[in-house]
């Protein structure tokens, strides 16, 4: 918290990594937040992130919801599964910003 108050991105980040690697269900909160502002700040890092497919116990229509606002279409579209039809049909209408490979598996 004490470097996001001074606006410091990249060490809570980096903070946060290491913090959360166990990827434990009470880390659900933190998982959601360091997913949540990479996203408001550096949409580039929390790709980077999500590739890595280090969590699992974040909040995934909330992160949904970031991707969709960060343009990050078919982040958006693996976090929205199994929810609401609404979320999906509105983020297909962007599908020409995703990948062939992707819409095929999807």
């Amino acid at each position: 918290k004490a470097f996001m108050d001074q606006g410091r991105l990249q060490e809570t980040t980096s903070i946060l990594l290491d913090a959360l690697k166990a990827n434990r269900p009470d880390q659900a909160q933190l998982q959601t937040q360091l997913l949540a502002m990479n996203l408001q700040q550096a949409p580039k890092v929390a790709e980077a992130i999500l590739q890595m497919n280090l969590f699992t116990h974040y909040d995934k229509k909330y992160i949904g919801q970031l991707c969709e606002k960060a343009g990050l279409m078919q982040w958006a579209m693996e976090h929205y599964q199994g929810g609401d039809t609404s979320d999906l049909k509105r983020v297909m209408l962007h599908a020409h910003t995703m990948t062939p490979e992707f819409l095929i598996q999807y």
